[in-house]
């Protein structure tokens, strides 16, 4: 039981870290500054220990002569820019040796952004809901009824959330990710950049690069369509601070 407890404090913890470390990842979108698309050149620890993308920086790039209405992704990086989607994907990293395999699904809309995950670690799944609104995070515990809030890094040297306003496409080219070779199309914005994976047409997976860390992210869904309620933070449940 006591081995029990610990286990869900760790991954607890995890869920806590991944919220923020994918909200910085992958947001966020227009707001009316279009900053320009930076080269690939970005180096740090992996987020994401899953066997994906190869890391190579793109085979050919056609950059110069491509047109938005070619591209596989150009509906998805215009997506990303406005500002507003919705995703569901799946992911894998490791955790003080263990695998955490995450199902998740997250929103974003203007300066609000939702993430719904289920972790499962050593035979143990957890689910977490985080919300941000404003300069505050807050994760909900659903099955114990509580919200613990927590504050946005905003320092402009280290955790700036990506913004994804100025996506400049880059070029295209061939990575591995699942032991697949499959095509990108690659895009820089302000500190890093973001892959598109595709599997014939099909939106495979993504790959986020920024100075501090990499996500890869095995997509299942991915649109404009935002679930009803899911920034909603309940007003029910009892107010918590940080363990």
């Amino acid at each position: 039981m006591k081995k029990f407890g610990k286990l869900a404090a760790k991954l607890l913890a995890i869920a806590l870290v991944s919220a923020l470390a994918l909200f910085l990842l992958t947001a966020c979108g227009d707001k009316g500054e279009q900053p320009s698309g930076t080269s690939g050149n970005t180096t740090g620890a992996s987020a994401n220990q899953t066997s994906g993308s190869s890391g190579k920086q793109p085979e050919s790039s056609s950059a110069g002569n491509d047109t938005a209405g070619k591209r596989l992704s150009a509906a998805y990086a215009g997506m990303m820019k406005g500002g507003k989607y919705y995703m569901k994907y799946s992911t894998e990293m490791e955790a003080e040796g263990e695998k955490v395999q995450t199902k998740a699904q997250m929103a974003y809309e203007g300066d609000n952004y939702a993430s719904i995950s289920e972790m499962n670690m050593g035979g143990m799944a957890i689910k977490s809901r985080t919300i941000k609104k404003g300069d505050a995070m807050y994760s909900i515990n659903d099955a114990a009824k509580t919200v613990m809030k927590i504050a946005v890094p905003t320092s402009p040297e280290k955790g700036k959330p990506a913004d994804f306003s100025g996506l400049n496409y880059l070029g295209d080219g061939k990575g591995t990710v699942n032991g697949k070779s499959l095509p990108y199309e690659e895009y820089g914005f302000e500190g890093g950049t973001l892959r598109y994976y595709f599997d014939g047409k099909k939106l495979y997976a993504m790959e986020s690069k920024m100075t501090e860390a990499t996500m890869l992210m095995l997509v299942e869904e991915f649109s404009d369509k935002i679930p009803a309620g899911i920034f909603d933070i309940p007003t029910d449940y009892q107010t918590v601070g940080m363990p």
